[in-house]
């Protein structure tokens, strides 16, 4: 067996002259530092830091907020107890028999229940109660049309243009002379978005196309407004000496399309004009609404008491005909924006919450149709609204994967139609949208809205209805200024930026981070277990589709202060 006896000799005594040595190890408990070994990684633990590196990087949102319905229940009516369940929730304001009681068809007049309009219905299973009537869904634009069919009627019984969204901004022409020159006003219907030092490329369409002279149809602008409040936004004026020439005359009413362009010799600054087409991205099962404890509407709720006696099944209920409630919805699904590009192929930086007529009681003509701005004016219904229907595609009835449900049983012969749930991929138009080249800025210029009716079948007396279907949510923002740069001297330079052949070089703009604000610019909300969540409050009106439609003296009193909603209202720090 081995000895393992050991013996140990100092260092002293191992030879002569031999230097002590010191075998304790010393640890500096104060160190801030320490060697890095050959593939170690390097991770900050400063906490702050950490937190924002994970807060810039990490791309799942959940979107939340408040949704406020201002819906204007103003159209009263008749309904037929053999047709449907409508009658059971009117808001009733006259004897419910009618004046032959001896038939077998009884009339019901009055309003609506407020039910029929409501985010979250009470009188159905509450697993469907909040999708009965609407659907919201989180969508992104993903892609330009530039070929969406358009329409412009400028006032009631006038000319109707049709045009095509690549053409331009809709306009009509009126004659006037200042200052001894003949000038052309030119009166859009949603804001111009021109500059002074700006150009317009003119297309004059009605009633017939009109052809310039010279061949010129770019002009500088000559001044903005008319004179009236807030004009400026939306009138331009030209002077075209051409036209104060012969018979050569533009006549009043005419219509047309402006492209506008910055520099007139660069044809690359000439706008670029296109409908968003939307993606949607999650299912309806996919959020949540709750009713927002303690919280009131700003407006009084209309109801009154209607005992038996009154009431067609013959029951007492508390019937509802305007109501103010306040919600909180919240979208269960994460979305992962890493996952796509938006529509000019750039990191997504907004997500839209969309909300979509359901219908699924089938009380309303389903699909809703679309329009923009322009297509509701105030005083008078825009008759080519009729033929736009809300759908994705030419071939599609609408804008979902299947087929419009028909009431009751999904028989195809039945007149009362429902729809169906989106899934993700379906499309949904967007905003009317103004991109140009040289400011690398999107602009929107109309809003899409969707309008809707009862079936008259059901209902009776019933005019239009309209909303706004897309909600932004800012996830990230553009910076306010351009940067430029070559890809060989300047490191970094995104794969969203523009080559600007004239100046040879490249030119973008920078995506703020998350919680940097710069004047107004800027985003910044909660980051927490690896999410984000962005809130956006949505106030939800529903209106008439022509707003100046007169009512009678007990419409107007049954109306209360609902017509006097404000969509922006005005803070001023004496709430």
């Amino acid at each position: 067996m081995m000895d393992r006896n050991y013996k140990l000799i100092p260092a002293d005594k191992q030879y002569k002259g031999a230097p002590l040595l010191d075998t304790t190890l010393n640890i500096d408990l104060d160190g801030t530092n320490r060697h890095l070994i050959e593939g170690d990684i390097s991770v900050p633990l400063n906490l702050a830091e950490r937190f924002n590196d994970e807060r810039q990087n990490f791309s799942l949102y959940r979107i939340y907020g408040k949704l406020q319905p201002y819906i204007e229940n103003v159209y009263s009516g008749r309904a037929d107890q053999t047709v449907s369940n409508l009658i059971y929730n009117m808001y009733l304001t006259s004897s419910y028999l009618s004046a032959n009681t001896t038939t077998t068809s009884v009339n019901f007049f009055g309003y609506p229940d407020f039910s029929e309009f409501d985010f979250v219905r009470n009188d159905v299973d509450e697993s469907v109660n909040d999708e009965t009537n609407w659907n919201l869904y989180v969508t992104i634009p993903t892609t330009c049309d530039e070929l969406q069919p358009m329409s412009f009627t400028a006032e009631e019984g006038g000319d109707s243009m049709s045009f095509m969204a690549y053409e331009g901004i809709p306009y009509v022409i009126r004659n006037k002379r200042v200052d001894g020159r003949n000038l052309l006003e030119f009166t859009c219907p949603v804001p111009h978005g021109l500059n002074k030092s700006d150009y317009v490329i003119l297309d004059i369409k009605e009633p017939t196309n009109y052809t310039f002279s010279n061949g010129i149809s770019t002009y500088p602008i000559f001044s903005f407004g008319n004179g009236k409040r807030k004009s400026e936004k939306y009138v331009f004026n030209l002077y075209i000496p051409q036209v104060d020439v012969g018979n050569n005359t533009i006549n009043d009413g005419a219509l047309g399309v402006f492209k506008r362009q910055i520099n007139k010799s660069d044809s690359f600054s000439i706008s670029n004009y296109y409908v968003l087409v939307h993606e949607i991205i999650t299912n309806v099962e996919d959020y949540q609404i709750t009713s927002c404890g303690f919280a009131e509407g700003v407006f009084k709720r209309i109801e009154k008491f209607q005992p038996s006696s009154e009431s067609p099944n013959n029951q007492d209920r508390i019937a509802v005909k305007q109501d103010y409630p306040t919600y909180i919805y919240t979208f269960t699904k994460d979305i992962n924006v890493k996952k796509y590009l938006d529509n000019l192929k750039r990191p997504i930086t907004t997500l839209y919450v969309s909300i979509l007529l359901r219908n699924n009681l089938g009380y309303f003509n389903y699909p809703p149709n679309y329009g923009w701005e322009w297509n509701f004016p105030y005083s008078f219904s825009d008759s080519n609204t009729l033929s736009q229907v809300v759908k994705g595609n030419p071939n599609d009835l609408q804008p979902v994967t299947g087929l419009i449900y028909n009431i009751p049983g999904n028989d195809p012969t039945s007149p009362f139609k429902s729809g169906i749930p989106l899934v993700p991929g379906d499309k949904l138009r967007g905003a009317f949208t103004e991109y140009n080249n040289y400011e690398l800025k999107e602009r929107t210029i109309s809003e899409i809205k969707h309008s809707f009716n009862f079936n008259s079948q059901i209902f009776s007396g019933s005019d239009g209805y309209m909303y706004k279907p897309h909600y932004p949510v800012k996830i990230r923002v553009y910076s306010d200024y351009i940067e430029n740069g070559d890809p060989k001297k300047v490191a970094n330079i995104p794969n969203y930026s523009t080559y600007f052949e004239i100046e040879k070089t490249w030119k973008w703009r920078d995506i703020y981070e998350i919680g940097f604000v710069e004047g107004t610019n800027g985003v910044d909300y909660p980051f927490l277990n690896a999410a984000h969540y962005p809130k956006r409050d949505i106030n939800f009106f529903t209106s008439r589709t022509v707003r100046s439609t007169a009512f009678s003296s007990s419409d107007s009193i049954s109306f209360s202060g609902a017509n006097n909603t404000l969509e922006n209202f005005v803070i001023d720090g004496c709430e």
